[in-house]
C-alpha cells in the first residue's frame, strides 16, 4: 500500500517520543555532511523529488524506516528552531547541524531566490565564515 505523507509529518518521525516510525537497531548513524544536508533542502524547495521511504509494518500501529533515515533526518533538521525547541536528538543524529535560508546572498542571482546554510556545532565562526564564502550554488 502506497501512503502519502507531507513534510512536518516526515519531520516529526524521529523527532517524538511517541512517534509511529521508528529506525531498526541495525541501521547506520546519521552520517549525511552539511552539503547533503542543503541538497536535499535545495531540492525540497525548488519542488524536486527527494526519493520514496521505505517503511515495513513492526506492530499494530509502529513503522520501521528502512530508507530514508538521512533524508527524514534532513527534513526534520530543516524543520527544527534551535533557538526555540526543546530538542537535544533526532533520530541517532549526535550533533544537530543549523540550517538556514539565506534569502539575500551576494552569491543569488536572478534566477536563485535563496541559498540553503548548513553549519555544524563543531564549527567555530571562521570554519562557519569561510564555508559560506566558498559556498557553491547548486544549479
Amino acid at each position: 500500500m502506497i501512503e502519502s505523507y507531507n513534510l512536518f509529518t516526515i519531520g516529526s518521525w524521529l523527532v517524538r517520543n511517541d512517534s509511529k516510525v521508528q529506525l531498526p537497531v541495525m541501521q547506520r548513524g546519521f552520517v549525511w555532511k552539511p552539503v547533503q544536508i542543503e541538497r536535499v533542502w535545495d531540492s525540497i524547495l525548488r519542488g524536486f523529488p527527494v526519493g520514496a521511504f521505505m517503511l515495513s509494518k513492526a506492530t499494530d500501529d509502529t513503522k520501521w524506516l528502512f530508507d530514508g533515515q538521512q533524508r527524514s533526518t534532513s527534513i526534520a533538521l530543516g524543520l527544527y528552531s534551535p533557538w526555540e525547541d526543546d530538542i537535544t536528538t533526532i533520530g541517532n543524529a549526535k550533533q544537530l547541524p543549523v540550517i538556514w535560508l539565506d534569502l539575500n546572498s551576494k552569491q543569488n542571482s536572478y534566477e536563485q531566490k535563496f541559498v540553503v546554510r548548513a553549519v555544524t556545532q563543531s564549527q567555530n565562526i571562521k570554519t562557519t565564515i569561510l564555508f559560506i564564502n566558498s559556498f557553491t550554488l547548486l544549479s
